[in-house]
């Protein structure tokens, strides 16, 4: 029987590789759900002419504010198209920085198929995906208050946009901060094990 060495404990199967590969997919399927849904939300609120995709009321109704933009949930009728911008704008930052931090979250899961879970590369790609939400988040509040300041300058009225502060993102975000320093420690640890083997 040979001692386990760096190169064989590498190569070693993972034995979560079926819950890797299931995870894989549904993030492969979600991120081309929401490069679908991006893509509709920018041709919507860009007017695209021809664009064969709308969210929301029928444009053929003349009392529909073309374009009525949701994303999960129906508009209240009375938004104002100031708001309904807004609210684009919103989805569209969550909507990016989502396919973004799905594809670094791919990378990391190929790493973990590999049997290259401490790797300091994983470590920096979750640095980003928190970087990504804090920008991300940072976005949002700066839109909002351009909005209100907007409305209170009286040149748009924003009625019917739904400001929510969650401290959930936030919550999520310092995981990936704190993940990331695991990571990296792991792989410094990791390296060590190698030299003296």
């Amino acid at each position: 029987m040979t001692a386990p060495t760096a190169d064989n404990l590498r190569a070693a199967p993972c034995a979560g590789d079926g819950a890797v590969a299931v995870l894989t997919k549904v993030l492969r399927i979600t991120r081309i759900a929401m490069v679908f849904v991006l893509v509709t939300v920018i041709g919507t609120a860009a007017r695209v002419p021809f664009f064969p995709l709308r969210f929301g009321g029928d444009p053929a109704d003349p009392e529909a504010r073309w374009p009525t933009v949701f994303i999960g949930a129906a508009v209240d009728p009375d938004m104002t198209a100031a708001a309904i911008y807004t609210q684009s704008a919103v989805d569209i930052i969550m909507i990016a920085a989502g396919v973004f931090i799905i594809t670094e979250m791919l990378q990391v899961l190929r790493n973990v198929a590999a049997g290259n879970a401490f790797v300091r590369e994983n470590g920096q790609r979750l640095r980003r995906m928190g970087y990504a939400g804090v920008i991300a988040q940072l976005s949002v509040y700066a839109v909002w208050i351009a909005a209100e300041a907007i409305a209170v300058a009286g040149i748009a009225d924003v009625e019917g946009l739904i400001i929510e502060i969650s401290p959930a993102p936030w919550i999520v975000i310092l995981c990936a901060f704190a993940l990331s320093t695991v990571f990296n420690d792991a792989a410094t640890l990791k390296e060590e094990q190698d030299l003296t083997v």
